[in-house]
């Protein structure tokens, strides 16, 4: 046999011993987990599916239904990979410095990182409107995973889902939680296309962390015939979505190996070890924090279609942008611009410029851009930042335009609407007392109502400040949120509050209503206090005792304010009672100020006693008798001019 055809037959056997095993693994080729079920939910852009188990549950995947509507290559195409069933993509619950994998057990990725995988217990799973959840659970660390369509920024449609994980410690400790999403990125049949971040078209591995991490990263192959465009939105404040401490792009075998940390290297071919093709992935890192007993926390990403403007030709042009923004916003907006020379040479003397409209502004980058020679076959991409100028309103058109001495020019626009903030309105109610007793807890509420006939308010947030004479109970959060506001709804939150000072005749309460797009809306309202008067009081042990037994008697206050100096005078008949001693309450003894209590014959005397803190009911001290003769004993309280008495029938 002829050394070629010896090398034909070594190639053949390695294909089939080394490539096809590692694509089954991929592919789902494991045969006894191949009648697992998926379900799934979709819109007329993308479809969600979910692993419903055994194996695997809880794993997803998203794929495009009709896509873009302008892009008739992206329908039914893949933009996370899990046919056919979800397996590849997971995310990694780190707790305690141990890594957990979320959802069922996975045997391929046991089988792949060729160790023992620490997995959660799944808890639930089902549907909710437009997407499924699915909860999962680590000891006493419940995870909540889930999955909704997203009203994409660029493109004002859900063409994007919301991928959230909600984190609740039910322990009695805190505990180090960490989360890494992991996502097995796919752009239809094109699993190597480059990610584009900021001014960087990426082919190969890099690490992101800091201010380095972008608003949204786009991924697509060419901006003439695009198979795909897949966009990730890191930062949407109005939807508590905020970038991760590190991103990776990676490729996907590195990182589906290890459910944590993995060997990271810089300029690392996607290729995956053992193939020949690129496999891309992106990994999201929420680093660990510390978690306090009965606090939860949420970390979110969006990952969907991308919105960006063509315009083709020898120097073809791409642009994009959020679709919106509210005049309110203080966050700046990134605006990215693609050139791409598809001509037969190279452009010369290439420059690429942004024109802004009168209601936008530069706040980073430049607007002219000299390109110089841009070769044949090449992209370069731009951001720039702008930001809304007060007092601006409705559409505003940013330009894109590149000339060349030797290729023909271009221009791109795209608009960015500009919105006014709903207008919100708003009111406290709390009930009207005509007496306040210390620690009485009093009902407060607060009613937001969006007077906006079009536009819903997402995350609002409601937060209460109250005088000093009132405070918020352990129980109780100074801050409430309303997470979805429809056009012309109200709604409202509660709190009960405590009063700490009931001698105060008034109190002001304050609310602040605010969400990212609201201009806030400032919510006051002043109680009228009337406290009740502090009651010092005398109760006996027994109602009737025996001639010869013992008793005692309770001195205690009721409504009992902070006091110095308090002056009492208990009188007793020697005649029917003997006096033995007292026993003062611990606080008392614990602030040595057993001297303030003292007895004489038929007198018993509080005397510059202090409490610095106050309570509805407090104990004073037991004064202890020993029953003489038979009759009606007597014991008075005297308070200034008020007299109580009390009395004990000691009977034969």
């Amino acid at each position: 046999m002829s050394t070629f055809y010896k090398n034909v037959t070594r190639l053949v056997v390695w294909l089939l011993l080394v490539c096809v095993p590692l694509m089954a693994q991929k592919e789902g080729g494991l045969g006894s987990e191949q009648g697992q079920k998926t379900v799934s939910v979709e819109n007329e852009f993308l479809k969600i599916s979910v692993n419903n188990g055994p194996y695997d549950q809880g794993r997803f995947s998203v794929d495009t239904t009709s896509g873009d509507p302008q892009n008739p290559l992206d329908d039914q195409k893949s933009l996370i990979f899990g046919r056919p069933i979800p397996w590849t993509s997971y995310t990694t619950v780190y707790i305690d410095s141990i890594p957990y994998v979320f959802g069922g057990i996975n045997k391929k990725i046991e089988k792949r990182a060729g160790k023992s995988v620490k997995f959660g217990e799944i808890v639930s799973q089902a549907a909710i409107a437009e997407g499924f959840q699915t909860e999962c659970r680590f000891g006493t660390i419940r995870v909540i995973q889930t999955l909704t369509f997203s009203r994409n920024p660029s493109t004002r449609v859900k063409d994007s889902v919301l991928i959230s994980y909600e984190v609740i410690n039910t322990d009695a400790t805190p505990h180090q939680i960490g989360v890494r999403v992991m996502l097995d990125t796919k752009l239809g049949d094109n699993d190597g296309a480059p990610f584009r971040i900021g001014d960087r078209s990426i082919q190969s591995e890099m690490m992101f962390k800091g201010a380095d991490i972008q608003d949204y990263w786009q991924a697509f192959d060419s901006l003439t015939s695009p198979n795909v465009i897949a966009q990730g939105s890191l930062r949407i404040p109005e939807e508590k979505v905020f970038p991760p401490d590190r991103l990776y792009l990676v490729n996907w075998g590195t990182v589906a190996d290890n459910p944590w940390d993995f060997e990271y290297q810089e300029g690392r071919s996607f290729v995956r070890e053992g193939e020949l093709e690129k496999d891309t992935a992106l990994a999201l890192y929420w680093d660990p924090i510390t978690l306090s007993a009965g606090k939860s926390t949420s970390y979110k990403t969006v990952y969907g279609l991308g919105g960006v403007s063509l315009a083709s030709g020898a120097l073809s042009l791409g642009l994009t942008a959020p679709a919106e923004a509210y005049a309110t916003s203080k966050k700046d907006i990134l605006v990215v611009g693609y050139v791409s020379n598809v001509g037969g040479f190279d452009s010369r003397d290439t420059k690429a410029t942004f024109t802004l409209p009168s209601g936008l502004s530069l706040s980073g980058g430049k607007l002219t851009h000299d390109l110089t020679t841009l070769m044949g076959k090449s992209t370069r991409q731009i951001p720039i930042r702008v930001q809304v100028n007060p007092g601006a309103s409705g559409p505003q058109k940013i330009t894109f335009s590149v000339t060349s001495s030797t290729l023909n020019p271009n221009s791109i626009s795209r608009m960015i609407d500009v919105i006014a903030a709903p207008k919100i309105t708003g009111s406290l109610a709390a009930p009207s007392l005509k007496l306040v007793t210390l620690n009485a807890y009093l009902d407060i509420s607060a009613s937001v109502t969006n007077t906006d006939t079009r536009q819903s308010l997402d995350h609002i947030q409601v937060g209460l400040t109250l005088d000093p004479s009132l405070s918020l109970p352990a129980f109780e959060s100074g801050t409430k949120w309303i997470n979805h506001l429809r056009p012309q709804e109200t709604q409202t939150v509660f709190w009960k509050i405590k009063v700490t000072n009931p001698s105060s005749k008034q109190a002001q309460i304050k609310a602040r209503v605010s969400s990212p797009i609201l201009v806030p809306l400032e919510l006051s309202k002043t109680l009228s206090l009337s406290s009740a008067e502090q009651e010092l009081f005398i109760e006996p042990s027994v109602k009737t005792v025996k001639k010869g037994d013992y008793f005692y008697v309770l001195l205690a206050g009721k409504y009992v304010l902070p006091f110095d100096h308090l002056n009492q005078l208990v009188l007793f008949d020697t005649t029917q009672v003997r006096y033995l001693r007292l026993s003062p309450e611990a606080w008392i003894e614990d602030t040595q100020q057993d001297a303030a209590l003292k007895a004489e014959t038929g007198k018993f005397y509080v005397s510059s006693l202090n409490n610095p803190k106050g309570a509805y009911q407090k104990r004073l001290c037991k004064l202890h008798f020993k029953a003489l003769k038979e009759g009606l004993a007597t014991f008075q309280l005297v308070q200034g001019n008020k007299v109580t008495t009390m009395t004990v029938q000691i009977e034969p």
